[in-house]
C-alpha cells in the first residue's frame, strides 16, 4: 500500500489506472472490517483524488462515508505526531462537493456553492444532461462527443492527450491531429459551460471529475463489483441484477462504430452483462423464483447464442418452469451450434440435463432435431 501511495505521484496515466485497479480490492476489505493503518488511510486519500469514490453527498454509501471519516482521523493523528497543526483532508474541503440534504453540518453557503451534476449515458446510445437539462446533441461535434465518451469509459481515470489523439484521429499526422484537438476541446468546454469543474485538464492529462460527473457505465461497474464482493440479502441482490439489466439497454454506444477503443469496451461490457444475467438466473432458481430466472436467462440468450453456459442457464430455467418441450428445443439448438460451428459435443453437464428431462417425461424421446426443423 505504501508503494502504491508513492507510485500515485508519478504522472503516468497507465500507472494510475493500474494503481486504482489494485487498490479496489483493498477498499473492499476496508469497507468490511474498517480502516486500521496509516498506509490504508493514505491509499483512501489517493483513491479519493483519483475519483474512485464517485459523487459525494447522497450518492456516497454509508460504508464509504465511514471509511473516509476513519481515514481523516488517522491522517490528522499522523500530522499531529510530527508537529503539524492541521492536514488537508480533500473530502472535507473539496470545492465541488454535492451535499445531500441529510449531510450533517451543511451550511447555506455550501448549498449555494453546489453545482448541478453532469450525467452521461453511454448504454443504449449517447446522452448528456447538465442538472435536469439535456444538452442538445447538436451542440457537440462528433469528435467532441467521442472525446466525452472516451473520458466516461475511463471512469475518472486520467487519459493522456496523446491517447486521445490516437483514438480520435488514428490515421492523421500529429500536427493535424493537434490542430483538430484544440478545436474539439474548445467545443467540449463551450457545451459544458466552460468545461470546469466537469472535465479536469492537468499536465497533458484529462479526466472527468467524478465528484460532479455521474455515468451509467460507472454505476454498472459498481453494481457488478458489489455483486461479486459484497454480502447482501437475496431481495437486494435481485434488485441489483434488475438494475444492471435496466442500465444495459441494448449495449454500449451502439451508434459508435469503427472506433477500436469503443469496440473493445463494448465487448467487455457485453460479456459482463451476459455473465451477470446467467448468475442472476441461477440465483433466482436458488430462491425458487422461476419467473425471474426465465427473465434473466432470456436476456442472456437475447445477446449471446455462442456460449454453452447461456444455453445451460436457459434450459435450467425452462425446465424449472415446466417448459420441457421448449427446453429440449433449446438443447438441440445448442448441440447443433456446437457441432456445426465448433465441431465439438455438448458438455457432460448439458447431456445430464437432457437425460434428466427425457427420464422425467419419456414422451420427449420422440423429439429430435428434425422435429424442430419442421416446426413453423
Amino acid at each position: 500500500r505504501v508503494c502504491l501511495h508513492l507510485a500515485s505521484f508519478v504522472d503516468d496515466a497507465q500507472l494510475r489506472s493500474v494503481i486504482q485497479d489494485i487498490a479496489c480490492d483493498n477498499v473492499v476489505v476496508m469497507r468490511r472490517r474498517g480502516l486500521l493503518t496509516l498506509s490504508e488511510a493514505l491509499l483512501v486519500r489517493d483513491l479519493w483524488l483519483f475519483g474512485y469514490f464517485g459523487p459525494s453527498g447522497s450518492a456516497r454509501g454509508k460504508r464509504d462515508a465511514q471509511l473516509l471519516d476513519e481515514a481523516g482521523r488517522l491522517l490528522q493523528a499522523m500530522c499531529r505526531s510530527i508537529g503539524y497543526a492541521t492536514v488537508n483532508i480533500p473530502w472535507d474541503v473539496a470545492p465541488y462537493i454535492l451535499h445531500s440534504p441529510t449531510d450533517q453540518g451543511t451550511t447555506e453557503a455550501t448549498e449555494d456553492a453546489a453545482i448541478p451534476p453532469l450525467r452521461i449515458t453511454v448504454f443504449g446510445g449517447f446522452e448528456i444532461a447538465l442538472g435536469d437539462q439535456l444538452i442538445d446533441e447538436g451542440t457537440l461535434r462528433r469528435k467532441a462527443r467521442l472525446f466525452i465518451e472516451v473520458l466516461a469509459l475511463h471512469l475518472g481515470r486520467d487519459v493522456s492527450r496523446d491517447e486521445l489523439l490516437k483514438t480520435l484521429w488514428p490515421r492523421s499526422e500529429r500536427k493535424r491531429a493537434l490542430d483538430n484537438f484544440y478545436t474539439v476541446w474548445s467545443n467540449v468546454r463551450n457545451a459544458l459551460g466552460g468545461g470546469e469543474p466537469y472535465v479536469i485538464y492537468e499536465g497533458g492529462f484529462f479526466h472527468l471529475n467524478n465528484r460532479v460527473v455521474i455515468s451509467d457505465v460507472g454505476e454498472f461497474e459498481q453494481l457488478s463489483r458489489n455483486i461479486l464482493l459484497e454480502r447482501v440479502d437475496n431481495a437486494a441482490l435481485m434488485d441489483t441484477y434488475v438494475r444492471i439489466e435496466s442500465l444495459y439497454r441494448g449495449g454500449l454506444l451502439p451508434g459508435e462504430r469503427m472506433v477500436p477503443y469503443i469496440d473493445s469496451r463494448r465487448e467487455k461490457y457485453r460479456e459482463m452483462y451476459i455473465d451477470n444475467m446467467i448468475t442472476a438466473s441461477e440465483r433466482a432458481l436458488g430462491m425458487n423464483d422461476v419467473r425471474l430466472a426465465l427473465w434473466f436467462a432470456r436476456k442472456a440468450y437475447e445477446f449471446e447464442r455462442k456460449r454453452e453456459d447461456v444455453y445451460l442457464a436457459l434450459i435450467r430455467a425452462q425446465a424449472a418452469a415446466g417448459q420441457r418441450c421448449t427446453a429440449i428445443r433449446t438443447y438441440f439448438e445448442c448441440t447443433t451450434y456446437l457441432r456445426d460451428e465448433l465441431g465439438i459435443d455438448p458438455s457432460a453437464e448439458m447431456q445430464t440435463i437432457y437425460g434428466r428431462l427425457i427420464t422425467e417425461d419419456p414422451t420427449l424421446r420422440e423429439l429430435t432435431q428434425e422435429t424442430f426443423k419442421l416446426a413453423p
